[in-house]
């Protein structure tokens, strides 16, 4: 009976030392992302800055990742990610906003939003990307968004993906030529729309043979 006990007692600690050791690995890889975060963000901003409020997404875990609920995405895989606020200086209101992994902290996107002139600069991290835009004033999201609160804009993508009525919208990137009209005299007009963080960024027609 002392064996058995000793021996279920071993098969505990061993186990329990499992899940300490799978802890710590966690704990020490969020502490990882956490300073590349902070170190990319000095290096940017060249400036004391501070975290403010985060929200949260549900994203399609796809190469074409969405934050629109729709008849066709219903069946794909989700995963989450968290928008976060980050104001420099002695800024009054965010300047900066960093997306990353809800579970795992993986640092994915950055941007910056410079409102005194109009400048947008967006950096996917995982693929070394940065797109820069100028005249962000002329943007439709500039006015309903309080001059592009991002924070502000998620919130209201979340409500929309609730209630199951946004359109299909990339979270970054492109999207597939998608057919607008009908085809005419063997020309069909089709039309690319490229996102950053769900932000309308560009619109491009094409016209294909049909």
């Amino acid at each position: 009976m002392k064996t058995k006990f000793i021996i279920r007692l071993s098969i505990v600690s061993v186990f329990l030392l499992l899940l300490m050791g799978c802890s710590n690995d966690e704990n020490n890889k969020n502490i990882s992302e956490n300073a590349k975060v902070n170190n990319y963000l000095a290096r940017f901003y060249k400036k004391n800055f501070h975290i403010g409020n985060s929200v949260e997404a549900a994203i399609v875990k796809s190469p074409a990742l969405s934050l629109a609920k729709t008849t066709q995405a219903k069946s794909e895989e989700y995963e989450g990610i968290k928008l976060t606020e980050v104001f420099v200086g002695e800024d009054e209101r965010a300047r900066g906003y960093i997306v990353t992994d809800k579970v795992t902290d993986e640092f994915l996107y950055f941007v910056d939003v410079d409102r005194e002139n109009y400048k947008l600069t967006a950096v996917d991290i995982l693929e070394n990307e940065i797109k820069i835009k100028d005249n962000i004033n002329m943007l439709e999201e500039w006015a309903s968004s309080n001059k592009l609160d991002l924070i502000k804009l998620l919130d209201e993508y979340n409500q929309e993906f609730n209630s199951g009525t946004s359109i299909q919208r990339k979270f970054w990137g492109w999207t597939g030529p998608r057919n607008v009209g009908g085809c005419d005299e063997g020309w069909q007009t089709t039309v690319n729309t490229h996102y950053i963080l769900g932000i309308i960024d560009q619109i491009v027609y094409n016209e294909v043979r049909c």
